[in-house]
């Protein structure tokens, strides 16, 4: 179910993107962003296969649904257009997100630990 909801994704990201005349290279766009919804969401539902302890395949499947809101910034209509540049933003806290909680799934860290080295070292080094 969730891999149809994300190939129906990608499939609208290309028909939103497509038609929009004030881009450039509309077709190569469309692609970009047919990727940021169907590429995680694939990911995640493997990643859930393989190892259906690790919480990082469900973050994969979400990030995929934010990427599926920022299809909403190819639209021709300005309210649709703010509201996919808001959800640029969210899309790049979500990637930070994603990048920090890498492979574990989780963002916690030893308060203990992080102290007497700094936080740098606490976000760098496990």
């Amino acid at each position: 179910m969730v891999g149809v909801a994300g190939v129906v994704g990608a499939v609208v990201a290309v028909w939103v993107t497509l038609p929009a005349d004030f881009l450039r290279y509309p077709a190569w766009l469309a692609a970009q962003k047919a990727d940021f919804v169907i590429g995680p969401v694939l990911t995640g539902l493997y990643w859930i296969r393989r190892r259906p302890q690790s919480p990082f395949g469900p973050m994969l499947i979400c990030w995929g649904v934010v990427g599926a809101l920022y299809i909403l910034q190819s639209s021709g209509d300005s309210w649709l257009f703010s509201i996919g540049l808001f959800w640029e933003k969210v899309f790049g806290l979500a990637t930070y997100v994603l990048i920090l909680a890498f492979p574990t799934g989780r963002l916690d860290r030893s308060r203990s630990s992080c102290w007497p080295s700094g936080p740098a070292r606490c976000w760098c080094w496990p």
